[in-house]
């Protein structure tokens, strides 16, 4: 493995982040590569061509990364998910196969200037090959010494480019629905087009949905002002999951509130911070696999404490049986991906029958 030349490579890319990615992974071999940047304001590290964020301050030893950070050294590490400091929601947040795994910590003046994590490094890949990574530390103080700031998304071009897809597959949808020949296939069809319908309404920048939406929602807000409301928490890493469920829980009647929360932190901080009791949150749609801290233990934590949490109404919309099984306890109802109108449309009126006020 030729360390000199990617470390050549490195510098000459210092300020292309996608193309030090790229590097990385065709020399070392790893499937997936995390170039964490230090964010000193929001005291976290940031990779923005994989979305992901670790806050500092759940970095402990309790976790791998953890570990590395706080030891400040090096880790190579053949099985992840068997080693004791292994943390979900910390070290694997997305679930994927992590086996192989190196956590580079990046030095400079005592101070970690950055993380470098590469995952499902080659079984060729040796105790030699680890300690030569030592070389590429020069370059990477270089990189990390480049200013960066965590990306916003660009939603309006993820929301063209997915608009396209939906479009063509739901022409494929009217090709597979006109040539079944089998009822319940076509049942299965018509399930599919459903979801993708509403994927598609969400995503149509007509001026007359937009017209469409806007005058329901006034109805909605009419309504509002006569029953009592329900305020709603949706924690979903995934953001096209948490719009989609709040496009279709805002034109419900006595809806009030409707947070968002993209991982396990926002999720607690978000509750912690409501103060009055129009602001507390009575219905939280809760996904299991997030950043941070994991789904079912902010569910847990939930069920576990009094005041303002006492009467909050869990939803999982995690569809990882297991998961569900393992935690019955402590899920009121289960939503299942992708959701749907009729699914959503169950589940509040079974909340709305009970007293979470």
């Amino acid at each position: 493995m030729n360390f000199i030349t990617l470390k050549k490579q490195l510098l000459q890319n210092q300020n292309n982040i996608l193309e030090i990615h790229k590097s990385i992974k065709e020399s070392i071999g790893a499937k997936s590569v995390d170039i964490l940047f230090y964010e000193r304001e929001k005291n976290l590290f940031f990779d923005n061509i994989n979305r992901l964020e670790i806050q500092i301050q759940f970095l402990d030893t309790t976790s791998i990364i953890g570990s590395a950070f706080l030891e400040k050294s090096a880790l190579f590490i053949a099985d992840i998910q068997a080693d004791t400091r292994y943390n979900l929601a910390i070290d694997n947040p997305f679930k994927i196969e992590l086996n192989n795994q190196i956590i580079l910590p990046i030095i400079e003046n005592e101070s970690i200037k950055g993380i470098v994590r590469l995952s499902q490094v080659p079984l060729s890949f040796d105790e030699v090959d680890f300690q030569n990574l030592s070389l590429l530390e020069e370059s990477f103080r270089v990189i990390f010494s480049q200013e960066a700031h965590i990306m916003e998304d660009d939603t309006a071009t993820d929301r063209i480019t997915i608009f396209k897809s939906v479009s063509s597959i739901r022409k494929l949808f009217d090709v597979l629905s006109q040539n079944s020949k089998n009822q319940e296939v076509e049942k299965l069809i018509e399930y599919g087009r459903e979801n993708i319908n509403h994927i598609f309404t969400y995503l149509n920048p007509s001026l007359t949905h937009i017209a469409k939406v806007k005058k329901e929602l006034l109805l909605v807000q009419n309504l509002k002002s006569t029953h009592k409301t329900i305020n709603i928490l949706i924690s979903d890493d995934v953001k096209i999951n948490v719009n989609i469920l709040k496009a279709i829980l805002s034109t419900h009647t006595n809806i009030g509130q409707i947070k968002l929360a993209y991982d396990g932190i926002q999720t607690v901080n978000v509750l912690n911070d409501s103060k009055s009791l129009d602001d507390y949150v009575n219905v939280i749609f809760l996904d299991h696999h997030m950043p941070g801290i994991l789904g079912t233990d902010i569910a847990r934590k939930i069920k576990s404490k009094k005041g303002k949490f006492e009467k909050i109404i869990i939803v999982s919309i995690t569809n990882d049986l297991a998961i569900m099984e393992a935690n019955k306890d402590v899920y009121d109802y289960h939503l299942p991906k992708p959701f749907t109108k009729e699914n959503i449309n169950t589940i509040m009126t079974m909340i709305k029958e009970k007293n979470i006020h």
